[in-house]
């Protein structure tokens, strides 16, 4: 994928205002997206909320659990809400804010 981004910036007529998002778990990821230098970067990462020691656990990714854990229980039934259904929790990351932070930090 990074490849295909540098690639892409060579050519003739490139946009520099291109938005490039990725999706996956691996933290390397906010590692190769400040390596492309692109100003408009996003990671959507899954949340891992199955860690090996529970007390690991954030209070946003315990909350999240427990909606999910009780959806499961409800899973296929309806009520005002509509169907229950469970879907990972995601968090989206804007290179350009982590860029920030990162040079406030080490000025």
């Amino acid at each position: 994928v990074m490849e295909f981004i540098r690639l892409q910036r060579q050519q003739k007529g490139y946009n520099p205002n291109t938005r490039h998002a990725i999706h996956g778990k691996d933290a390397d990821l906010i590692m190769l997206a400040l390596a492309t230098h692109e100003p408009h970067f996003s990671i959507l990462r899954e949340l891992d909320l199955n860690p090996r020691n529970r007390h690991q656990l954030t209070a946003e990714q315990l909350r999240q659990k427990q909606e999910d854990e009780q959806a499961m229980l409800r899973l296929g039934e309806e009520d005002e809400r509509g169907p229950a259904i469970s879907c990972p929790p995601f968090k989206l990351i804007q290179m350009s804010i982590v860029r920030e932070y990162l040079d406030l930090d080490f000025r």
